[in-house]
């Protein structure tokens, strides 16, 4: 009854952390879910996925992983509730799911259950979790199947080639870090099974067989779909690193399961610690990404709980990969997904490409790396002060999650302000170019299929007044967003003074260049 309650609580507090958005502004938390819910509604009114050719979703990504935009379309139908009427207010109920689905995954393949808690625990508060799983998008719902599916197939439960079988249609990259995860859980035992002298059971043959299979479906899937990051992976892209990668871990692996724990060192410390250290603390000074937002204050302030706990994490990750347990090999496995994919984009290039898909790499760490705090955690002579202790610091990066314009230079709050101003453009001039931000530009596009060029704050930085409609936001006397670089201070009140303002919402205004004639352009959107 203790743990039940436990659990529940567990889980209403993950809720209440990731329903905070929906107090702050009715609209989803993410402008990528215009798209997303916009879709499906469209399968809400018209019953099928015909999407209009001129619908920004009608694009080659949403229409490929449709299973979130189906359940929703399917849902609204049965209910006559609007998408974006319910979305905003169930995503936390499932995603916090996700945090109970860890617990019973890492409880499986580490065979403590205090372990898997622990890690549970730092899930339902960890700002960088916080942010993926709050956050409406198609990646979440891919992160709440993920640990099912990965704890159905250590029971060799049938559910979970089901659960496999799903995640192309829901998300490409949890597809993608979820299939490496049990292509090197199979390897590693086979290895083992091969080590020992010990026959495998039919089972194992089926996920042999099944893995390469599971590999096959997604590559024809999205290939047919003709979805479009699969090039970055074919043959003339960079598949020759994504598999040479694989094997050079694999051996690491097969090196990792032959070594014996002898208690950690400090040149352990030391070898694991000072990359990430190097890394983070030249962020703040020089980024090793060119063009992109240096770390500040704000990044400090909700990531510097993580440092105190970095010991720990190498800690109990050693302990973890060098311990002999049964299911040690799970854990390489969980570890060395998502390293393979932060080693992928440091060496494909340092380009802007790589800077985004690392970004959200980092995330798929998490796993690995509760686990690791987990299991350190478990390890003290005083558990539960020691689990208060990492809880608190734990706690002090929730905030992250929420505070990603001050920290990233990348806002994921949508006002009804904002898309006031893009719907009034769509209602009288919607054949024009929108001139705007980043944020702004994509409000306009996901959700009124507009035209937009998003670099305005630097033609304007530069005394460039190009385009003949600008939207602009009061939020620009801050920073204009221009991810993945820093934000541009723009001089509204500059702007509004010398231009036509022909719109405003409050905080978010359409104004007319002054510098071009106005009347030959609006006859010519006419």
């Amino acid at each position: 009854m203790k743990k039940l309650l436990f659990f529940l609580v567990l889980y209403i507090l993950s809720v209440v952390v990731r329903i905070y958005p929906i107090f702050v502004t009715p609209i989803p938390y993410n402008v990528d879910a215009l798209l997303d819910l916009r879709a499906s509604q469209f399968i809400a009114d018209h019953g099928n996925l015909n999407f209009p050719s001129n619908a920004s979703y009608n694009n080659h990504h949403t229409p490929v992983t449709i299973l979130f935009n189906a359940l929703c379309g399917a849902i609204s139908q049965m209910t006559g509730i609007p998408v974006m009427s319910f979305i905003p207010y169930i995503f936390p109920f499932i995603t916090s799911l996700s945090v109970l689905g860890w617990y019973l995954a890492i409880k499986k393949f580490t065979g403590r259950e205090e372990i898997g808690i622990f890690a549970s625990l730092f899930f339902a508060l960890g700002g960088t979790y916080v942010l993926q799983s709050s956050l409406v998008w198609k990646e979440a719902i891919g992160l709440t199947i993920m640990p099912f599916a990965i704890y159905t197939y250590k029971k060799r439960n049938a559910l979970s080639l089901f659960l496999f079988f799903l995640l192309p249609l829901t998300h490409h990259y949890v597809s993608l870090i979820t299939y490496l995860f049990l292509s090197y859980s199979v390897f590693f035992d086979y290895y083992r099974k091969y080590k020992e002298h010990r026959i495998l059971e039919r089972r194992e043959y089926l996920w042999i067989f099944a893995t390469p299979l599971l590999w096959g479906y997604m590559a024809m899937y999205y290939f047919l779909t003709q979805f479009n990051r699969l090039k970055e992976l074919s043959p003339t892209g960079d598949l020759w690193l994504f598999i040479s990668l694989f094997v050079l871990l694999s051996v690491l692996g097969i090196k990792t399961l032959n070594t014996i724990y002898k208690g950690t060192k400090i040149w352990h410390h030391l070898v694991i610690a000072l990359p990430i250290l190097i890394f983070y603390g030249t962020y703040f000074i020089n980024p090793i990404f060119p063009d992109t937002m240096k770390f500040n204050a704000t990044t400090l302030l909700f990531t510097l709980g993580f440092l105190p706990l970095l010991p720990l994490v190498i800690q109990g990750a050693y302990i973890l990969l060098s311990s002999e347990y049964k299911e040690r090999h799970s854990y390489l496995s969980i570890l060395f997904a998502p390293l393979q994919m932060v080693l992928f984009f440091f060496l494909r290039g340092l380009d802007l490409i790589s800077y985004v898909s690392l970004s959200r790499t980092f995330d798929f760490l998490d796993p690995a790396v509760s686990t690791a705090l987990g299991t350190s955690v478990a390890g003290r002579k005083r558990k539960v002060a020691a689990a208060i202790s990492v809880f608190l610091l734990v706690a002090t990066t929730t905030p992250l999650a929420y505070h990603t314009t001050e920290a990233f230079g990348v806002t994921y709050f949508i006002y009804p302000e904002e898309e006031h101003a893009a719907q009034w453009i769509r209602d009288n001039f919607p054949n024009s170019t929108v001139y705007t931000d980043d944020k702004l530009g994509l409000v306009a596009r996901n959700g009124f299929d507009l035209n937009v060029s998003r670099g305005l704050p630097l033609l304007l930085e530069y005394g460039k007044k190009r385009g003949n409609i600008w939207l602009i936001g009061d939020y620009w006397k801050k920073g204009a967003q221009m991810s993945p670089m820093a934000p541009v201070k723009v001089d509204v009140d500059e702007v509004l003074e010398n231009n036509s303002v022909v719109f405003s919402s409050g905080t978010t205004y359409v104004v007319l260049n002054g510098s071009v004639d106005s009347v030959s352009w609006r006859l010519q959107d006419i």
